[in-house]
């Protein structure tokens, strides 16, 4: 009841038809979409968890420097993540392999 209210209160103040961004009310009705079905909720505090990110959207530590990863891109999935993390793990372990062979 608590995130309906918050929802349709936010929805109503950042409405395009009332002055509002487009980008701004669909960020809006995302985050209702998570967070009023639990299954999603469960998902995403697990994924915030795994991948220490802060807000679901930076990474608690520095995203700049070698070696970070990049905070999620608006549009991207859980699984766009994850396969970015798996071809930074391919690539580390071919450079490792390269460097023992020589």
């Amino acid at each position: 009841d608590e995130i309906k209210k918050a929802y349709r209160k936010a929805a109503l103040e950042h409405h395009p038809d009332k002055g509002g961004t487009d980008e701004m009310f669909q960020t809006i009705k995302e985050a209702y979409d998570i967070l009023s079905d639990p299954i999603k909720k469960r998902n995403y505090d697990r994924d915030l968890k795994k991948y220490n990110l802060k807000d679901g959207l930076k990474k608690a530590k520095s995203t700049t420097g070698p070696g970070a990863k990049p905070a999620f891109k608006k549009g991207s999935t859980t699984t766009d993540f994850q396969q970015d993390d798996m071809k930074e793990k391919k690539q580390s372990s071919a450079d490792t392999s390269s460097k023992k062979t020589m």
